[in-house]
């Protein structure tokens, strides 16, 4: 890990550079202690007389302490442990080797410890590791280079840097395929999470092993890990998933959702259990969700974890109607969704006078009149997108995860333009009713849930829009209706938006209880029952 070791002399504090270049945030005690428990009752332990197990990236040795703490009093007696504990950080190997050696004698336990300071990465050996027990939680960085770092080295040194990070980069490409996104941008996207989740379930014995896992949750869900999650649930038995939400704040100084996976490395099953935690770390509900290749294909392989199972049956339902993007194309009648002007440096290009009003994500609300439209285009020879002649549906980009309504949509005219915080759509042959009536989609409770499950960060994707499936667009008598009513909800018709709730949620195919259910996770997304 060549281009670690550069950073280190770099880093502004030790633990500065040891949680940014190694990802060194420790599993929380809590979960630590559940999802060791879980592991512990998945392993066969008769399966033989000496139990392998490994973490990878092990910190201070605290979930394979849980580990054996949990298999006390499940194991045949006399059993033998082998255990291999590896990290970058060699006090952290130090304490852990420590760690589970006193564990072990606590509890009389015959136990033969392998630790040292390694990059567990490079140490994949080709044909898997054969470990009955894969327990870890790996760093969770992108593997990019860290510009605030490189200002601080020298012109050499951050050469050197970057040379040797694209050779580290190049070996995980090839030891883990299937942890590599489906696109790279300027040369980078690997995700050491990603890549720690494929060698966990690669190191475990074919057939038998389990692997418990900590990951950022976006692991489960967001676009450019697709073909990993497809590769873990067409070939591993997936058991149990469970969600911890950012509020929670288990991790110190890390605010952000995560995951525990549980599998086995056998033929996959139907069905896992998910659990979803509360902000204060207790259990909110527990349900069974469908992993079949039907179920898991329509969504993408995304598991929105964050949404409770009888919500994602529904996401599972939907699957047969038309996506949003099928309706994008050439034709006169299609669909163009997209973003206009790059906002970089919009003083430069904008002022109080002008004829075309620039609109930034801040002045959109739903259903609402832009607001604060005080900028206009300044610049006379500026080249304005063709969209900009038509009448659109406009919506934020950037949408924070807390809010009740992530997608924030309404109309605006033509002869307006909009800056890259916004995204907007129009059909090209200028349909009003059509527009309108994909306005009343987009506001609508099912889009809100398909566009949250689907959401891994603070942005609305665009990408995760065009994958919506929206019933009625091609529906005369849906489009009339929506059309009639999105017009009364823009001019400040309450009712109006009740009534369109109500239209939509028919033509989804919800019933008064599914109705509900989405209201109740929209007020309180982690409420019981």
């Amino acid at each position: 890990m060549r281009h670690a070791d550069l950073l280190a002399g770099t880093a502004t504090t030790d633990l500065d550079h040891s949680r940014r270049a190694f990802g060194r945030y420790y599993t929380p005690p809590a979960v630590a202690a559940r999802l060791a428990e879980d592991v512990a009752a998945a392993v066969d332990w008769n399966s033989g007389q000496t139990i392998r197990c490994i973490d990878p990236f092990c910190g201070d040795g605290r979930l394979v302490t849980e580990v054996l703490r949990n298999s006390h009093g499940r194991m045949p007696s006399p059993t033998r442990w082998q255990v291999w504990l590896y990290d970058l950080d060699p006090q952290a190997t130090k304490d852990a080797g420590e760690a589970v050696s006193a564990v072990a004698d606590e509890l009389g336990l015959s136990c033969e410890i392998h630790s040292g300071v390694a990059d567990a990465f490079s140490l994949l050996p080709e044909s898997g590791g054969g470990f009955d027990i894969v327990v870890t939680n790996p760093p969770w960085e992108a593997l990019k280079p860290d510009q605030r770092e490189m200002g601080a080295m020298s012109d050499v040194d951050r050469q050197a840097y970057l040379q040797a990070m694209r050779g580290y980069d190049s070996m995980l490409a090839t030891k883990l395929p299937w942890s590599q996104p489906e696109r790279k941008f300027s040369g980078w996207g690997t995700n050491l999470s990603r890549c720690g989740l494929e060698l966990a379930l690669r190191l475990c014995r074919a057939g038998s092993g389990v692997c418990g896992i900590v990951l950022p949750a976006s692991a489960m869900n967001d676009q450019s890990s697709a073909r990993l999650r497809r590769w873990m649930f067409e070939h591993h038995d997936v058991h149990r998933i469970a969600h911890y939400p950012a509020e929670a704040k288990l991790f110190a100084g890390v605010d952000q959702p995560f995951v525990t996976v549980l599998a086995r490395a056998e033929s996959r099953r139907s069905e896992a259990v998910l659990d979803r935690y509360q902000t204060d770390g207790s259990l909110s509900d527990s349900s069974t969700i469908s992993l079949t290749s039907a179920s898991l294909g329509g969504l993408g392989y995304r598991v929105p974890c964050d949404i409770p199972g009888r919500l994602m049956q529904l996401l599972m339902k939907w699957q047969d109607m038309p996506a949003l993007g099928n309706l994008e194309g050439s034709d006169r009648e299609a669909l163009w969704m997209g973003r206009e002007l790059d906002e970089t440096g919009y003083a430069q290009f904008t002022g109080p006078d002008g004829t075309v009003p620039f609109i930034k994500g801040r002045m959109i609300g739903r259903y609402a009149t832009p607001r604060g439209s005080d900028l206009f285009i300044t610049d006379a020879h500026a080249r304005l997108p063709e969209s900009v002649g038509h009448a659109r549906v406009t919506w934020r980009d950037v949408s924070r995860r807390s809010q009740r309504r992530r997608v924030q949509a309404t109309m605006i005219p033509a002869d307006m333009v909009t800056g890259n915080s916004l995204h907007v759509a129009y059909f090209r042959d200028d349909d009003e009713s059509r527009l309108l009536a994909l306005l009343a989609l987009l506001n609508s409770m099912p889009v809100e849930l398909q566009v949250r499950s689907g959401l891994g960060t603070g942005h609305v994707s665009l990408g995760v829009v065009r994958s919506v499936k929206v019933p009625g667009l091609d529906d005369p008598v849906a489009i009339a209706i929506l059309a009639s009513l999105a017009r009364q909800a823009l001019d400040g018709d309450a009712h109006a938006i009740t009534r369109i709730e109500a239209t939509v949620a028919e033509l989804y195919g919800l019933d008064s209880d599914a109705t509900s259910d989405i209201e109740r996770f929209f007020l309180d997304p982690y409420a019981r029952g």
